[in-house]
């Protein structure tokens, strides 16, 4: 999805063979100050499946169409409950179809 040499993150994702999960994977190389904020447009979802990840549900056309958030704390104000962003981080999340 992103590659170093294009950028200053790696992404990937990976969707099981029934599209029922699909693992999200970012890492940063250098952190930027006040980037902008990020989305990334997953593929190959059901477009009509709920996922649900981190405790909040996404349907999957929302996902592939609107995108799903990378931003962090480098893109403004940290929330109280959110990690501070730093050089070499990383961040998997796993989406699982709401049955």
């Amino acid at each position: 999805m992103r590659s170093p040499f294009d950028s200053n993150q790696v992404v990937w994702s990976v969707v099981s063979q029934n599209r029922s999960r699909v693992i999200l994977a970012q890492y940063k190389l250098l952190n930027a100050v006040n980037r902008s904020y990020d989305r990334v447009y997953l593929q190959g979802l059901k477009a009509d499946a709920l996922y649900e990840v981190d405790g909040k549900q996404y349907s999957g056309a929302e996902l592939m169409l609107a995108g799903f958030s990378l931003s962090d704390a480098s893109c403004g104000q940290p929330l109280d409950q959110e990690k501070l962003s730093c050089d070499f981080d990383s961040h998997i999340w796993v989406f699982e179809e709401v049955k």
